[in-house]
């Protein structure tokens, strides 16, 4: 990239020095390097043709640098202007941007794999007005370990609705009880009883440290009689 000094950087240029200032960052942690570069007080950034005056944290005016003809902006503050926020994760000395702001919900079925039993949907005409789903045919005690979806111990809370479909005419069996676990730990964190034509709504679950859940469901007649449906789960 040439020197640019007393110019004007364009919106298309942003996400490019973005990236190029946080894989700079991020590099550090593999071999320090002691360079020499020089504050560049007189260059503009504009957004939308409006000047920008890049702060950190203390609210404390911070400056592009410019290191062998290349132009490095901070990461930070630049990604403010397109809408992304920015982490630090000191142990690995990475720089994260994400789209969304810690603590913000996320969908459960981005964030974590289906596996024996749980299948991720979107297919919503059964629940107008849900979003996504978590499929759940019938499990038994044995195979309930299968149906686990790993979650790293990143999130606070679960919230979901709970709701079943028949798959046969006239009465079922059985109720069905829906079960959420710790499946390392073998603990249930939070189990419902959900009459057919019932949706339990608005189920908050906390899932401090929780690295794996584990989902099964019991009565309906099991597989051959129900589905059960956990009904837009995100995670925060």
């Amino acid at each position: 990239m040439k020197k640019i000094l007393n110019k004007q950087v364009t919106v298309k240029s942003l996400l490019m020095l973005v990236l190029v200032a946080a894989l700079s960052i991020t590099a550090l942690g593999a071999a320090n390097e002691q360079i020499q570069a020089y504050l560049t007080r007189d260059l503009t950034v504009t957004m939308n043709g409006e000047a920008q005056v890049f702060t950190n944290e203390n609210g404390d005016t911070v400056y592009p640098l410019m290191y062998n003809g290349t132009t490095y902006l901070p990461v930070r503050a630049v990604s403010g202007l397109v809408g992304l926020h920015v982490g630090w994760e000191e142990s690995t000395r990475t720089v994260m941007l994400s789209n969304r702001k810690p603590g913000d919900p996320v969908r459960l079925i981005d964030v974590a794999e289906t596996n024996y039993g749980v299948t991720a949907t979107t297919d919503m005409a059964l629940f107008p007005g849900y979003s996504s789903a978590l499929k759940l045919t019938g499990f038994n005690f044995a195979t309930r370990r299968d149906s686990k979806m790993p979650i790293e111990g990143d999130y606070i809370t679960i919230t979901f609705d709970v709701a079943f479909v028949s798959l046969i005419e006239g009465p079922l069996r059985a109720p069905l009880t829906l079960q959420l676990f710790d499946a390392d730990r073998n603990l249930m964190l939070w189990d419902g009883l959900c009459e057919e034509g019932e949706i339990i709504k608005d189920v908050v679950v906390d899932i401090s440290g929780v690295a794996t859940l584990q989902w099964t469901f019991i009565g309906g007649g099991m597989n051959d009689q129900a589905v059960g449906y956990v009904l837009n789960p995100y995670v925060r």
